[in-house]
């Protein structure tokens, strides 16, 4: 069944691709370097679309951390993203940036499902990026986000939020 579907999903994309017309040229060349990665074969019934930079070479991984109880998501050696399911919000992991005491953070692309932010040392001198995101499949919520063991640039988690925003369910 697993493979029937993605067979399914894979066709339905190389058909979009086909029928596109020439005003939608940008979105042809999104949809032809388009990778599909589902998770449902662990029971978790998500799929991302992993969608490279002009010129990076990826090859994703995924893998359950056991310890951590989440899966991480290596789009390459350096970019890395995580799910877990979690019953919490934006504003709770803003609560939590808000007690770290080593850092403070800015907060940036405040939204109600989703944030990008930035660490700051306490000398000000601005440091790493990260981005967090929610997303509600039927009843259970999942958190989505850059592994927070990485030190990304602007541009690394642009990238990484990009390809988190194309996390969907697959119920």
């Amino acid at each position: 069944m697993n493979t029937i579907f993605r067979l399914f999903l894979f066709g339905s994309v190389l058909l979009l691709a086909a029928c596109s017309v020439p005003a939608e040229e940008e979105l042809v060349t999104v949809v032809e370097d388009v990778n599909l990665i589902s998770l449902t074969e662990d029971g978790l019934n998500l799929s991302f679309v992993n969608l490279p930079d002009k010129g990076m070479e990826m090859e994703p991984a995924v893998t359950f951390n056991d310890q951590l109880g989440r899966y991480e998501i290596s789009l390459s050696e350096d970019l890395t993203f995580c799910i877990s399911e979690e019953e919490t919000s934006i504003d709770d992991i803003k609560n939590d940036l808000r007690n770290d005491l080593l850092f403070t953070y800015k907060f940036y692309d405040e939204g109600t499902d989703a944030l990008l932010y930035q660490a700051v040392l306490p000398d000000g001198t601005d440091y790493l990026y990260q981005y967090a995101k929610i997303l509600k499949v039927n009843s259970k919520k999942f958190l989505l986000f850059s592994d927070t063991h990485g030190e990304f640039s602007l541009q690394q988690i642009k990238l990484i939020k990009k390809v988190i925003n194309s996390v969907s369910s697959l119920d």
